[in-house]
């Protein structure tokens, strides 16, 4: 935590599996875990950004189960994570982070790597160019004006 405090990120995606979805802010919405949907000042910006990581994965987008709208889920819906790290990026650091959730395995085999890969770099491409609505834009204006992003394939 004091090497991310010495940085100016504004935008970061931690990566796990279990699951195949976009998880974005917030992981908890009170200091007992109780409250399930928490909006944010910035919203719909971190929907958005989620949006755009599921919308250029080959299958996540068509994830429905659960709480999972389109591959996405706001954290404290999905399961309440008090103290994680995406929330304290995000109230701390005044940057956002998303958790991608990359594979419903949680110890994929060494051979499905190369094709996980594949399947998640356009994804990660358009995630990383996202990284300018991060930087202060106001999020209903940047994603009104950069919706058409959402869809466009990196090939």
């Amino acid at each position: 935590m004091a090497w991310s405090k010495q940085q100016d990120f504004v935008l970061s995606a931690s990566l796990h599996q279990g699951a195949l979805v976009a998880n974005y802010p917030h992981d908890a919405c009170d200091t007992q875990g109780r409250v399930r949907i928490c909006p944010t000042q910035e919203d719909p910006l971190p929907l958005f950004l989620a949006q755009v990581y599921s919308q250029n994965h080959p299958s996540m987008h068509r994830n429905n189960k659960g709480r999972f709208v389109n591959g996405t889920v706001q954290g404290a819906q999905w399961y309440t994570l008090l103290g994680g790290m995406q929330d304290w990026v995000f109230s701390d650091r005044h940057s956002l982070e998303l958790t991608m959730e990359l594979s419903e395995l949680m110890r994929p085999e060494q051979a499905e790597l190369e094709t996980m890969w594949h399947q998640n770099l356009p994804a990660l491409m358009r995630f990383m160019e996202m990284v300018s609505l991060a930087r202060g834009v106001e999020a209903p204006l940047a994603c009104a004006s950069l919706a058409g992003l959402l869809l466009l394939n990196y090939t």
